[in-house]
């Protein structure tokens, strides 16, 4: 092995200890997108620690940063998440008890994806100072990763530029690399506004809740004229819900908001649809004689894929091993198991070789269009127990999510010096990247100049 990987390895056992404090704290905090106050700033400040040189508050968003060690070429860019999700509080134990009902919870394990990649960039500026490796490391903190707010508007704001690849992982119930696309994804409100009159006299008013119905009929009869993609993970989906629609039914309602969100394989065809749902905005205002107003609040692209990467990081994990867990992690996960009603198949303790398909949605598509993207996934939860769920979360509180979050820091450590040191290894990433782009360039569907949604104090 090369003494620069021994470094990595070396530094990681040691800082375990560190990174499972940092997991979970961030894990207590469970703040919800764009509210990762504590998380992102522990983070940073853990990075600073190290060395690295911080900015804070980037593209608009108070709980984004960009931690940066080295200088000159290449450019290694490592990606880190930390904001939860609502109502999966849950103590760490195989069974349903919330810490406080409703509150939010990590059930994707972002406590456990933005340590590991924190320290995935300490443990290789570590190595980079030792063996006097040039280049640079840039650990990106995104937030809102659940909402799709984050990395769109970082790439908006031009911050992957000149990155040479990107390095991410997330949790999951086994250990693989994958050079997966996914479906590309917008999010949008449309708000209708009329006038208001006495339900017994509605002839006076004009209902923007009607707008906003009739704008959902539209769209519902558009779902018929969709190609439905490659189900189950491919499939092109619309969903929506009504924010405002109206508090009393018999007064005609002035202000009524719907907002979409849609999945659909490419941008181009994101693009088409996007077209004609504001076709129907448009058309149930006509009908209807209201206004409306559009706020297009994020949007991604597919995910370009890179095969090159998968099997770069998949050595890696191969080298590794797997995550080593004991007899009492298994019976918490078969305890687990048994609580969803599933197969008590334990915790995963090998290692899959890399595979292609679909991923639902993620923002780590935006800055797969600027440079070779490679993803792992390591097991920090048992076979069987979905994400985004309570069990998941436990898990991610405890031991089983700490043992796959340092084996993630491993492989993207030993990922990164591979690209660092080997330009030939990362030229024929970069073939890839170019072969699959095709020419395509990056354009945001988010309008130029338009500030991230903050949320409201």
């Amino acid at each position: 092995m090369q003494p620069e990987k021994l470094t990595i390895l070396e530094f990681l056992e040691v800082y375990g200890k560190r990174m499972a404090e940092i997991a979970r704290a961030i894990w207590g905090f469970a703040e919800l997108g764009l509210e990762e106050v504590r998380s992102s700033a522990l983070l940073a400040e853990e990075l600073e620690r190290h060395g690295f040189s911080v900015k804070k508050g980037v593209a608009g968003m108070p709980t984004a940063f960009i931690a940066t060690w080295g200088e000159g070429k290449p450019v290694i860019g490592i990606l880190a998440e930390y904001d939860a999700l609502p109502g999966l509080s849950n103590r760490p134990v195989p069974y349903k008890s919330p810490i406080e009902d409703g509150a939010p919870g990590h059930g994707c394990g972002h406590n456990l994806f933005g340590t590991a990649s924190m320290a995935a960039a300490v443990a290789v500026k570590q190595a980079m100072e030792k063996w006097k490796i040039p280049g640079t490391v840039k650990c990106f903190g995104t937030p809102a990763e659940e909402v799709c707010i984050g990395k769109p508007y970082m790439a908006l704001d031009g911050l992957f530029d000149g990155v040479d690849a990107f390095l991410d992982w997330h949790p999951d119930f086994q250990t693989t690399a994958y050079y997966r696309t996914c479906n590309a994804y917008a999010s949008v409100k449309y708000t209708f506004r009329g006038v208001s009159a006495h339900g017994n006299k509605p002839w006076l008013g004009r209902s923007a809740l009607e707008g906003a119905e009739l704008m959902g009929a539209a769209v519902n009869f558009l779902r018929g004229h969709m190609d439905p993609g490659q189900p189950p993970e491919g499939a092109a989906t619309i969903n929506y819900t009504y924010t405002q629609c109206g508090r009393y039914p018999n007064v005609i309602p002035d202000v009524a908001e719907a907002w979409y969100i849609y999945r659909i394989p490419t941008r181009r065809e994101l693009e088409a649809l996007y077209q004609r749902i504001l076709k129907c905005a448009q058309g149930a205002a006509i009908s209807t004689e209201t206004q409306y107003e559009e706020k297009i609040i994020t949007g991604t692209h597919e995910l370009i894929p890179n095969e090159k990467m998968a099997r770069l990081l998949y050595r890696n994990l191969e080298l590794i091993g797997p995550p080593l867990f004991d007899a009492e992690e298994q019976k918490f996960a078969e305890e687990l198991q048994k609580a969803y009603q599933v197969q008590p198949l334990g915790l995963s303790s090998k290692i899959v070789p890399p595979t292609g398909g679909w991923k639902g949605v993620t923002d780590s598509s935006e800055p797969s269009w600027f440079a070779p993207y490679g993803v792992i996934r390591a097991a920090c939860r048992p076979i069987g127990i979905p994400g985004h769920s309570w069990g998941a979360n436990a898990c991610h509180g405890m031991t089983i999510g700490f043992k796959g979050m340092i084996t993630a820091a491993k492989a993207l450590g030993l990922g990164a010096v591979d690209l660092l040191t080997s330009p030939a290894v990362l030229e024929e990433a970069k073939e890839e990247f170019r072969e699959r782009i095709k020419g395509r360039t990056f354009t945001s569907l988010i309008p130029p100049g338009q500030k991230p949604p903050l949320p409201k104090n």
